[in-house]
């Protein structure tokens, strides 16, 4: 029997009972309402008495209640945990809870206890997780956590994969085949279970169509309505791997390009470098024989210049090729740099396209005579340098000006070091064209030229940017001040050290033969015409020498007799010259064998020669007195000295007379139509005919056409 007045519990009991912010019902074993607390009655609308003895479904939704009963009687029998159908208010307003029940005894009778938890902060979340869900570009997807079944998709996954939402729920990734490899799949659920989450796991998976995509999958545990699920979130990276495929492939191909690059440049190298290393050995040789034919002397010294000229062309060719500063290899050697400049000086004051120009060289009071260098790459630098000055000088001066100071250091365990070294400053002035402002930077890159480079159509463009990578090699710069129609002024710099005087006196005179008994020398070339070159070379100089054209034949020949030194070039067929090296020390009476490595590579690394057995090397094309003296430091050997004779150029600078001026404007037309269309054959032809009438004025023509300087020669007619 049911009272509507209210009972009377304690005052205690009370207060506990209505500060309870949850909804509170209490039910008869029918479902009707015998007591509620007062969030039930403030929240709802309704009073205690309107609630009193009502069925509990009228505070759910009219048709939702049906729906109600039945849940609610699975959770009395255990079947359901919670029931999710809302509360209506009296004004008919929706409420979200999540209801529990119990049984047990109010007032002595059997009762239900219901407890409906407010949450609509979780339905608002949920909502907005569902709209983040939906709306998320990344796929997405809900599953069950005991069997993996697709609980939701957002509408990526059913755009990416190709399924429909209906087609995918209820079933799991192996019912819609989306994993590659079952594998794959296997593994990550135990890694799963194992770590309960995972982050960016790389998956394959198989479209409905049968596309293959690649994924980075991510899976966390999330809470659905009191249920554990999966939620997994996959990234398709397909097109991000498909561009790393590809860009592996690039740096494959650019690996193999440059592996191809490198084989070029070094078989380039020794394809060039062999030939040209017998023409400037015999001709050296030659020269020393022709001293008394000033005819032959002169052609000698024009083949010796020109393939010096052409070796330096060759270097610049191969060293721009390289790409990084790090790859030039500094070889330092004790020279004379004055001799050196004045050298320099010499030879571009007697070419043909200097006649004009007075070339001056000043020496600040502290510039050392002696240094500590690559002799080689100083050289190559100021050969650019004051090459360039006379290329774009018509007339006027060109000022070499050379000057040093002591290098400043602040670290103090080098400072003992630092007492001996200097800062090379070398400045080269010209009146030429001058360079423009924007154009004073753009010359240092590799096949670029000023203007007037591209309107004179001279240079390649290589010779500053390999200047300055050698300077900076180096420890300093090459640099440009310059104004057009004024000239320019290029800086030069670097550090070295000082070295005694002591070293260098013999280093200035010619070597003409050995003192005492011959060394006994074995020479290793595959080359014959290198092989006959270094035996002529050798044995005109005093020692006793031994041929071989293989690394086999030379082991043959060591192990029956005995050597001063080897003579061994390093590109031989069958067996190289490391590798017969490598065998050369391997025999116990050759360990301390003195080995010279001959080289036509353009890339020679000291220290890795050394690591390799060899004691020095010597690259291709060598100078006659550079490779004596490496003997000499190997074996001891003594030499006879004598004054280096001098070997340059000598060019008639007097004036044409009127006869000269006369012949050559008649032939003019001739001249510079052979040159224009390159036929060399007519520009001889005309020059013979001209050495009919004048012998002197073919002389000056034929100074220009043995260099090769057209241009000069174009100049020269057009002064007229």
């Amino acid at each position: 029997m049911i009272h509507k007045s209210k009972p009377q519990p304690t005052d205690n009991f009370e207060s506990f009972f209505n500060a309870i912010k949850d909804f509170l019902f209490v039910l008869d074993t029918n479902g009707n309402i015998i007591h509620v607390n007062s969030t039930v009655t403030d929240r709802l609308g309704y009073s205690f008495d309107e609630l009193c003895g009502q069925s509990v479904l009228i505070v759910h939704p009219r048709d939702q209640r049906e729906e109600a009963t039945q849940i609610v009687q699975k959770m009395i029998i255990g079947q359901e945990e919670a029931c999710f159908i809302p509360l209506i208010t009296k004004k008919g307003e929706l409420i979200p809870v999540e209801t529990s029940i119990s049984d047990g005894i109010w007032d002595g009778n059997s009762a239900l206890f219901g407890v409906s938890k407010d949450i609509t902060k979780v339905k608002i979340s949920e909502e907005k997780f569902a709209s983040a869900f939906d709306a998320s570009a990344t796929l997405m997807a809900i599953s069950t956590i005991e069997e993996g079944r697709f609980i939701d998709v957002n509408r990526a996954f059913i755009e990416t994969i190709g399924y429909t939402r209906e087609e995918t729920i209820g079933h799991t990734s192996g019912d819609l085949n989306l994993f590659v490899s079952s594998e794959q799949r296997e593994n990550v659920k135990k890694l799963f279970e194992k770590k309960k989450s995972m982050r960016d796991i790389s998956i394959q998976v198989r479209t409905k169509k049968g596309k293959i995509l690649d994924g980075l999958f991510s899976v966390n545990h999330i809470n659905m309505g009191n249920q554990n699920c999966w939620l997994t979130v996959m990234t398709d990276v397909t097109e991000l791997v498909k561009l790393n495929k590809d860009q592996k492939k690039l740096l494959i191909r650019a690996e193999r390009s440059s592996k191809a690059k490198s084989m070029f440049v070094a078989n380039m190298s020794h394809e060039i470098r062999t030939p040209l290393n017998a023409i400037l050995g015999y001709a050296q040789i030659m020269e020393r024989k022709c001293e008394t034919c000033p005819h032959t002397d002169q052609g000698l010294t024009s083949i010796i210049k020109s393939g010096e000229h052409l070796l330096e062309l060759i270097n610049n060719i191969l060293e721009t090729i390289k790409s990084d500063v790090s790859e030039i290899k500094i070889n330092y050697t004790a020279f004379d740099i004055i001799k050196m400049i004045q050298e320099i000086c010499s030879i571009f004051a007697h070419r043909p396209d200097a006649r004009g120009i007075e070339i001056s060289t000043q020496f600040g009071s502290y510039f050392p005579r002696f240094i500590c260098s690559d002799k080689g790459k100083i050289r190559q630098v100021l050969f650019n340098l004051l090459g360039n000055a006379i290329k774009y000088t018509e007339k006027g001066t060109i000022i070499i000006l050379a000057e040093a100071s002591l290098y400043q250091t602040t670290d103090i365990e080098n400072e003992i070091d630092a007492e001996n070294q200097l800062n090379i400053c070398i400045s080269i002035k010209d009146t030429g064209f001058g360079i423009a402002p924007d154009q004073q930077e753009l010359i240092f890159d590799a096949f670029e030229q000023s203007e007037s480079g591209y309107k004179t159509a001279k240079g390649t463009g290589l010779g500053l940017p390999l200047s300055r990578r050698y300077a900076r090699a180096l420890g300093g710069d090459v640099n440009v001040k310059s104004e057009l129609s004024i000239g320019s002024t290029f800086v030069f710099t670097f550090k070295t050290k000082l070295v005694s005087k002591l070293e260098h006196i013999q280093k200035s005179c010619y070597i003409k033969k050995v003192i005492g008994k011959s060394p006994k020398l074995l020479v290793v070339d595959d080359d014959q015409f290198n092989l006959e070159m270094l035996y002529t070379m050798l044995k005109n100089t005093g020692f006793d020498i031994f041929q071989s054209c293989s690394g086999i034949e030379a082991l043959a020949q060591i192990k029956e007799k005995s050597f001063d030194a080897v003579l061994l070039d390093q590109c031989m067929p069958e067996m190289d010259g490391i590798e017969t090296l490598h065998r050369i020390r391997a025999l116990k009476a050759c360990k301390d064998l003195p080995v010279i490595i001959i080289t036509a590579s353009g890339d020679v690394d000291a220290e890795r020669m050394r690591q390799e057995g060899a004691n020095a090397f010597v690259p291709k094309p060598f100078s006659r007195s550079d490779l004596l003296e490496k003997i000499q430091v190997l074996i001891g050997v003594k030499y006879e000295y004598v004054n280096e004779p001098s070997k340059v150029l000598k060019p008639n600078n007097s004036k044409l007379s009127d006869k000269m001026k006369q012949l050559l404007i008649s032939q003019r037309e001739t001249i510079l139509s052979a040159i224009e269309n390159g036929d060399i054959l007519k520009l001889r032809q005309t020059i013979s005919v001209i050495e009919n009438q004048n012998s002197e004025l073919a002389k000056k023509l034929t100074e220009f056409t043995t260099t090769y300087d057209y241009d000069g020669l174009r100049r020269f007619i057009g002064d007229l």
